[in-house]
């Protein structure tokens, strides 16, 4: 999984050859969406939806798709694809603060403040070589801003989801997400007149087929089947490990060049994340410790926080044995 998803960014590099922003990433999308619909009534996963929860799932496919995704591509145009991966890993702590303001039950404390801080000094050292040389293009400042804003947008759907679309089965919210997605980013790649300036080359066609079907379709089938067979929190660690994989794949297609900052930026970056996130990962570790089941879980690329179902009452016993042991 960590190969896939970390080679997902020279897959989103490789399309870009030679197909535009948001028409590749609506193309990677309509690829994904006929392989899930298949896999879905192989299943017997119930499609439909309430019409109450059209307006959220909406705002959600906007953010995480057309928001995200879109701008996530377009920066990815004047960034390396390793660069990009390290921007977009401080998406767990954009996380963590839009919880602590739509969730009421969630509040942000010192430590995803300190999370905070030390990932976005993670992003100014990643950048900060740029930044230093005469005449830089002022189009990578601004891709570099577009791919934490797409970070931000991505937690903002994953919030979106929990708070509102957590009881729906994973397959059917992402299906019906790459849809409404993939139409959004589709309609604005043909308004922007991007289908001018296509040109399908081996490289991109085959960065599309891997982003669609591996990248998407496959892995997301795969890391269900994986959280039904390992901890939640084992899974949830190979966010640490697709900046790496990033970085080595940008490098060895591209021979992009992984510096010293790089190595910093992307340390600070996930130092902020461990701050961000450790009272979740402590919480996370009891309940494996003592065999619960994790009341939630995190897809590690950015694109969803799925809620659980607690028909037996796991939360509840969660939080009684925190209060047992004194946590706060």
């Amino acid at each position: 999984m960590c190969v896939v998803w970390g080679l997902s960014w020279v897959g989103i590099k490789l399309s870009l050859e030679g197909v535009p922003p948001f028409l590749g990433s609506g193309v990677r999308f309509a690829v994904a969406v006929p392989l899930l619909y298949a896999w879905a009534r192989a299943r017997n996963v119930p499609l439909g939806l309430d019409r109450q929860i059209w307006p959220v799932m909406l705002w959600s496919a906007f953010f995480n798709y057309g928001f995200s995704y879109g701008l996530v591509y377009w920066g990815e145009q004047y960034l390396t694809a390793g660069v990009t991966s390290i921007l977009y890993a401080t998406f767990p702590v954009f996380t963590a603060v839009f919880v602590a303001r739509v969730l009421p039950d969630e509040r942000i404390g010192w430590g995803a403040v300190a999370g905070l801080l030390t990932a976005f000094a993670g992003v100014v050292v990643t950048f900060s070589q740029d930044l230093s040389i005469d005449g830089v293009v002022g189009s990578q400042i601004s891709a570099a801003l577009a791919v934490v804003l797409g970070a931000a947008g991505g937690a903002l759907s994953t919030v979106l989801i929990k708070w509102r679309l957590s009881h729906l089965h994973p397959v059917s919210l992402t299906l019906w997400q790459m849809i409404l997605g993939s139409v959004g980013l589709l309609a604005c790649g043909l308004a922007l007149g991007e289908w001018r300036t296509v040109t399908w080359t081996p490289r991109s066609v085959l960065g599309i087929l891997y982003l669609g079907i591996v990248a998407s379709a496959l892995a997301f089938t795969l890391y269900y089947w994986l959280l039904q067979r390992v901890p939640a929190v084992a899974v949830s660690c190979m966010i640490f490990v697709n900046p790496v994989v990033a970085l080595l794949g940008d490098h060895w297609i591209y021979g992009s060049e992984v510096t010293s900052r790089m190595v910093l930026g992307m340390l600070l970056i996930f130092a902020g994340i461990g701050l961000s996130e450790f009272r979740a990962f402590r919480y996370g570790r009891r309940r494996v410790v003592t065999g619960l089941e994790p009341a939630e879980t995190t897809a590690v690329d950015g694109t969803l926080l799925l809620g659980k179902e607690d028909p037996g009452g796991t939360s509840s016993r969660m939080a009684a044995e925190e209060r047992a042991s004194g946590s706060g």
